[in-house]
């Protein structure tokens, strides 16, 4: 009987390792392995360092813009692309607001992580409505800036009252007042999902499920074999995180038989809902454990399992 030695292979790629012509951005890419791989019996991400550069407000995610009332005024209010924290959201808001109107004050209450906003006019905030063209609005969550403050799809009045937030030293009185019913959730996705052509192993099931007790109107999916990797998002803005193995990664893929050979990798990486991630210019690195089969006739010969190699 023929013997056979497990041994690995680490293969580390950086994204400026790519194409740059054939693939102008690292949201997608292909390379070259360096030789063959033959008798693959395992693929898995090691570990990956990721730059926190990719914006969680910014038109592609559909939550920059908002509709605003005061008076007979109706206007779009657009924050600037980015990412920020609850104080700078804070601000940011109020000066977009006082652009296109005046005495527009908001605040963040750290306690309750809700915003507020005030103004010395009546006002509305106008959620009931999307302000893109295309599906984001019809998700469960993220579906707007909205969605972000803490808003529902709804239109929301000001109320003349009072507004305190003794822990932030914050106090108003007879002023109109809208302020969120939930809290705020500024920090985007939790987790990114890489994509590994041909050899993706991890099972989804489908974000914004809709049941129904209609047979004929039940709506439930996932997705069988969509991804290799699932890696959190762990840094704050401008930061970079790292991840490995031994931490916060569970991944494998597995073939029986073996692999004849693997000669190239193509990688992809999104969010859980399919949207792609916008690194920008930054690069990142990462690393591909490969584990094979090679022949031996010293060694004591092994029985190859779909999940554990045992020596006879």
């Amino acid at each position: 009987m023929q013997s056979f030695v497990v041994y690995k292979k680490n293969l580390s790629v950086h994204t400026e390792d790519r194409d740059i012509k054939k693939w102008p951005t690292s949201t997608v890419f292909d390379v070259e392995l360096p030789v063959e791989y033959k008798n693959v019996v395992s693929l898995r991400l090691s570990d990956i360092q990721l730059p926190a550069s990719y914006y969680v407000f910014s038109m592609k995610n559909q939550n920059t813009i908002f509709t605003v009332t005061v008076g007979s005024v109706t206007k779009k209010v657009t924050i600037q692309e980015g990412t920020y924290s609850p104080q700078q959201l804070m601000f940011e808001l109020m000066g977009q607001l006082n652009k296109s109107f005046s005495n527009f004050k908001v605040i963040y209450n750290s306690t309750s992580m809700k915003f507020a906003f005030t103004n010395t006019d009546s006002f509305s905030f106008h959620f009931d409505k999307p302000e893109y063209d295309g599906s984001f609005y019809d998700q469960y969550s993220q579906w707007g800036l909205g969605s972000y403050l803490g808003f529902c799809k709804e239109v929301y009045t000001s109320t003349l009252t009072s507004y305190t937030a003794y822990g932030d030293n914050i106090e108003f009185t007879n002023t109109n007042v809208v302020e969120s019913p939930f809290v705020a959730s500024l920090y985007g996705d939790s987790h990114i999902y890489m994509e590994l052509d041909f050899y993706n192993s991890m099972d989804e099931i489908a974000p914004y499920t809709e049941r129904s007790n209609q047979q004929f109107n039940a709506k439930y999916s996932g997705n069988h074999n969509s991804a290799f990797a699932k890696i959190p998002t762990l840094a704050v803005a401008n930061q970079k995180q790292y991840v490995s193995k031994e931490t916060f990664l569970s991944n494998l893929f597995f073939s029986d038989p073996p692999l004849e050979r693997v000669q190239k990798f193509k990688f992809r990486f999104r969010y859980h809902d399919g949207r792609p991630v916008n690194f920008g210019n930054t690069n990142f690195s990462f690393t591909i454990e490969v584990t094979m089969l090679r022949p031996d006739s010293v060694k004591p010969s092994i029985e190859v399992h779909s999940n554990h190699y045992r020596i006879k």
